[in-house]
């Protein structure tokens, strides 16, 4: 039996940070390690470019967005570029979305999101239905 689906999860924002990472938490079939920037998060990439199966990442971010950190991940030539990507932002229009998943994102979560669902959501865009 496979173990737990490991997740990076990257938000410049404490307090929806603390939020996603608990309600995510709550499922035993998920393992969250989560930081405030695209640098930190790169740096635990470097030193394990195959310890993570997915990538969620803020959209607004002040040092590097999270469109840019997806890119960044995208050019490396390791395990890491094979990990999917889900992004999490309020800026969710229509072309928004067109864009982030024309920019190789496999999902969009629309914040605020729903702690209590968050878990199903990124299960459902990791299943692709």
């Amino acid at each position: 039996m496979p173990g737990p689906l490991r997740i990076l999860y990257v938000d410049d924002d404490r307090d929806v940070r603390r939020i996603a990472t608990l309600s995510l938490r709550l499922d035993n079939d998920l393992s969250v390690i989560d930081v405030e920037s695209a640098r930190e998060a790169l740096a635990l990439i470097d030193a394990e470019p195959d310890a993570f199966d997915l990538f969620v990442f803020d959209v607004m971010m002040p040092e590097t967005a999270g469109t840019e950190l997806m890119r960044i991940i995208a050019s490396r030539t390791d395990a890491a570029a094979a990990v999917p990507v889900v992004l999490m932002t309020a800026r969710a229009q229509a072309t928004d979305i067109e864009a982030y998943m024309a920019a190789g994102a496999r999902g969009v979560i629309v914040k605020p999101f729903d702690p209590l669902r968050l878990a199903a959501d990124l299960r459902t865009i990791m299943a692709g239905v």
